[in-house]
């Protein structure tokens, strides 16, 4: 049997069909603000703060450990483009966050002159 042919199921009938495709969130994205629900969105509210927030500040409103709120925001929030600032003006480490930045568009190539 060949990968294009269909198995029959146990009462001899073919599987139904798959179900058509839907737009992916990736083809929707760049057209729409991030959104995050849950934890994440304590961390950035705080973090948009115009003081910003320590990392104990973000510790208790979340409940998460230190090393939890630090891998957060080095892979949730990167990931989402937002823009990190950490500063240690008095001793404590503060964290800031800006607005994603939009993704870049490229555009054709450029022809190499020879």
């Amino acid at each position: 049997m060949t990968s294009s042919q269909t198995r029959p199921t146990a009462e001899g009938a073919a599987p139904p069909p798959p179900a058509p495709a839907t737009a992916t969130a990736a083809a929707v994205a760049p057209t729409q603000p991030v959104k995050l629900t849950g934890k994440l969105a304590i961390l950035v509210e705080l973090m948009q703060r115009p003081g910003g927030a320590s990392i104990y500040d973000l510790s208790d409103a979340t409940g998460w450990q230190l090393h939890s709120i630090r891998g957060a925001i080095a892979g949730a929030l990167k990931a989402k483009r937002f823009v990190i600032i950490s500063e240690k003006p008095a001793g404590t480490r503060l964290y800031r966050i800006e607005p994603p930045k939009p993704k870049r568009k490229r555009g054709p190539k450029a022809e190499t002159p020879q």
